[in-house]
């Protein structure tokens, strides 16, 4: 998007609005993270197993959804009520199954 908005001299207000709103998204989404890891650590519960759930809960929407608007995320979890449990479920074995595809052709 940013390479879109910047081939015009003045922008595209459009274009710019949109790149500002999934900016200030992923600022929130990053001090959500941080906030959860420094309380982890406050919490002394900071070790190689833990995992924000933030960012768990991002990669699911980033993987099934692709778009981050709470109205997005709603009307997919509308849609079927085993969208859920994708949402809620291991974003780190997502992948796997189509990983280990590709492995194994080689």
């Amino acid at each position: 998007m940013l390479k879109h908005t910047s081939q015009y001299r003045g922008g595209d207000k459009e274009h710019r609005s949109s790149v500002l709103q999934h900016l200030v998204h992923l600022d929130k989404t990053l001090d959500a993270i941080w906030s959860e890891a420094n309380q982890a650590m406050e919490d002394n519960l900071m070790d190689f197993y833990w995992r924000s759930s933030v960012f768990d809960r991002w990669l699911n929407v980033e993987f099934e959804i692709q778009r981050h608007s709470p109205m997005d995320i709603e009307i997919y979890l509308e849609e079927d009520e085993g969208n859920r449990d994708l949402l809620n479920a291991d974003p780190f074995c997502k992948g796997m199954p189509h990983l280990l595809n590709k492995l194994n052709t080689f």
